[in-house]
């Protein structure tokens, strides 16, 4: 199983066997069509109201791979980083605190691109590279497609004390360590699916 999200909305994607409800399903549809999919995202899209929906699949492939042909695939990869202190690296970009990230280049590993993304984000270099945490997903709508963006997560350490510089082409307004009380106060104001790298 594993959740997309999509605005307020939640979608999970199960296989039948190990289908686990939520406490109150509103939708659940069992094998939907590329078709079916495409009129659940367009009403989703319209709808302010946030919706949980399981899709359920006869099997693991096909919960990986059917799902994916309503979207363009992004694929981007981002880290999740404590320092000495034992504070995580957060950055503020449209009224959001988030972490960093960003697309994953041709050619590019994962691990790659994520210590990449958090370097020039952040303004800081020397990061080491710890275990793999889980994907996210999530659906945004650009240049008139739906596209599904595939995250890769990783825990990182960073010993030194360079200045933390947000990268402004990027939209990013601030960058911050962030203590236990000034973290708890940075999800208040997350998007669903980075919550889920601190579930």
């Amino acid at each position: 199983m594993y959740k997309v999200f999509f605005n307020q909305h939640l979608i999970k994607i199960n296989v039948l066997g190990d289908f686990s409800p939520f406490e109150t399903d509103e939708l659940s549809i069992v094998n939907p069509s590329k078709e079916e999919v495409d009129i659940l995202i367009v009403a989703l899209s319209k709808e302010a109201k946030g919706q949980r929906i399981n899709l359920l699949y006869t099997d693991k492939v096909s919960a990986r791979e059917e799902f994916k042909k309503s979207f363009k695939l992004i694929e981007a990869a981002g880290g999740k980083v404590k320092n000495k202190k034992g504070e995580i690296l957060f950055i503020y970009r449209l009224e959001k605190w988030d972490l960093p990230k960003g697309k994953i280049e041709a050619g590019e590993d994962p691990k790659e691109a994520a210590l990449r993304e958090v370097e020039e984000e952040c303004g800081i270099s020397s990061l080491n590279l710890k275990e793999k945490l889980k994907d996210t997903w999530h659906i945004y709508y650009h240049k008139e497609v739906f596209c599904l963006k595939r995250t890769y997560w990783y825990a990182m350490s960073y010993d030194g004390d360079e200045q933390l510089i947000p990268q402004a082409e990027e939209g990013i307004e601030e960058v911050i360590w962030a203590d236990e009380e000034k973290k708890s106060r940075c999800l208040e104001n997350t998007y669903p699916s980075i919550l889920e790298i601190f579930d």
